[in-house]
Order: C-alpha cells, then sequence, then structure tokens
C-alpha cells in the first residue's frame, strides 16, 4: 500500500468513522449510534498525537463505552413514573369528553387530540359527554374510564 494513502487512513480513519456514525446518528429517532461517534473522535485525536493503533481501538472502545452507558442512563425519555413517554403510551392519564357513547366490547371512533381513534370502556358503558381518561392502549385502541 502506497505510504501517503496509508498515512491518510492511519491519521484520519477514526475520524471517518466518527462521521460515519454521526451521519447514521441524523437518521435515526435515538441516540445508539452517538456513542460510537464520540468514540471515533476521541480515537482520532488520539491518533493525531501519534499514539499506536492499539490505544486509538482502546480509547475507542471505552469513550465508546461511557457513552453507551451515559445514553443509556440519562437520554431515556421518561415521565415521573418511570413509565416511558414515547409512542402513543403518553396518552395513558389524558382526559377528553366521549364524541360517543363506549362499552368495553364494541369499539367505537372518538375524537382525541384532534385525531380519530377507537376506544372502548375499562369496565361497563359510558355516556357521550362523559369526561373520561385514557386509562392503557390496547393495540391502537384507547381503553378509557370516567374520570375521577
Amino acid at each position: 500500500m502506497n505510504s501517503a494513502i496509508q498515512e491518510i487512513i492511519s491519521n484520519y480513519l477514526w475520524f471517518i468513522i466518527a462521521i460515519g456514525f454521526g451521519i447514521g446518528e441524523t437518521f435515526t429517532a435515538t441516540f445508539y449510534l452517538l456513542p460510537f461517534a464520540l468514540g471515533g473522535l476521541v480515537a482520532g485525536l488520539v491518533s493525531l498525537i501519534g499514539l499506536s493503533l492499539q490505544i486509538q481501538g482502546i480509547v475507542f472502545l471505552v469513550f465508546s463505552g461511557v457513552g453507551i452507558y451515559l445514553v443509556a442512563k440519562y437520554a431515556k425519555p421518561r415521565d415521573e413514573d418511570n413509565l416511558s413517554t414515547t409512542g402513543s403510551f403518553r396518552y395513558v392519564g389524558d382526559e377528553f369528553i366521549l364524541d360517543d357513547s363506549v362499552n368495553e366490547y364494541t369499539p367505537v371512533n372518538v375524537n382525541f387530540k384532534g385525531d380519530a381513534w377507537k376506544a372502548v370502556s375499562s369496565s361497563g358503558e359510558i355516556n357521550k359527554g362523559t369526561l373520561v381518561a385514557v386509562v392503557k392502549l390496547d393495540g391502537t385502541k384507547l381503553v378509557v374510564e370516567k374520570a375521577k
């Protein structure tokens, strides 16, 4: 291999890896690739001061591992009950007024947060115009009960 190409690869490989993971991170809705971009960046800085490839690899692994730990600990969206606040689960506890009567067996269409949803009662019939709270989601159906 040409020595100039080998020098470029040895000095900039980690930066290329960091940029690749950084670009990959922009296409995800998570922070799963960010720790590897951080590890690649720090390993690239270590390569510029001339430390060996083995040290660079260890630095990459250590900083990626620390990044994974920090993401796992701090970047998860949680509410005060430590429940997921992502996706439709964030609607649990929200209240709205029923457009139509609901029961526990037959889903009916309701208007919730500006969208059409199917809803069922958690127990018994609930009349139209009643203030209800979402207690859980069953697939794509809202399970509601009378608000307290």
